[in-house]
């Protein structure tokens, strides 16, 4: 009988040590299964919903959140719809509780100067901002490179009226696109 029990007891700890492997083993397949998530299918968790964006130029952005790609976010604010480089990001606060491991391959999300060639095609005008925060051209989108942008902005001041100038922005440069519906002239 005292056989029996030690057994038993044998049996109980062996099965205990294989659950406690078996846990271990689900715990590292889920950090593995995390690791593949980026930071914008992370973020497509939060699209919907209410986000603070920390920009490297120090200001924080709230902004609801619309769309989240590899290369940048989209959403809206008081003062119209926007586009954020992921570059320009530092942090991000939102609510990420529904974000899961992709089952399948990740989707590719539309790429920054896709996301700006949309904005030349509606003719939209728009303020472009540097990753330090500074306004580097307002105006509509006419070109959009492999690596750059091309604004076309109206010149303030002295100049005669009417008159444009095409300023060449590299993509590296930007921190925002921030599209406004309104007249330009």
């Amino acid at each position: 009988m005292r056989w029996e029990a030690l057994f038993a007891d044998l049996e109980g700890e062996l099965a205990a040590q294989r659950w406690q492997e078996i846990e271990a083993t689900a715990a590292e397949l889920t950090r593995g299964d995390r690791a593949q998530i980026a930071l914008g299918q992370r973020l497509q968790a939060a699209v919907g919903t209410q986000v603070r964006v920390g920009l490297t130029g120090g200001g924080m952005m709230p902004m609801m959140l619309q769309s989240a790609a590899p290369e940048w976010l989209g959403g809206y604010d008081g003062a119209g719809s926007l586009i954020v480089t992921t570059r320009a990001i530092e942090m991000v606060d939102a609510d990420l509780s529904r974000a899961a491991p992709p089952e399948e391959k990740p989707r590719v999300g539309a790429s920054f100067a896709a996301a700006c060639r949309s904005l030349s095609r509606r003719r939209e005008l728009v303020a472009v901002t540097s990753v330090s925060g500074c306004v580097l051209a307002e105006g509509r989108i006419d070109l959009v490179g492999a690596d750059y942008i091309e604004v076309t902005a109206s010149l303030s001041g002295g100049g005669r009226r009417g008159s444009r100038l095409r300023r060449a922005i590299p993509m590296a440069a930007v921190q925002t696109v921030r599209a406004h519906r309104m007249a330009m002239d």
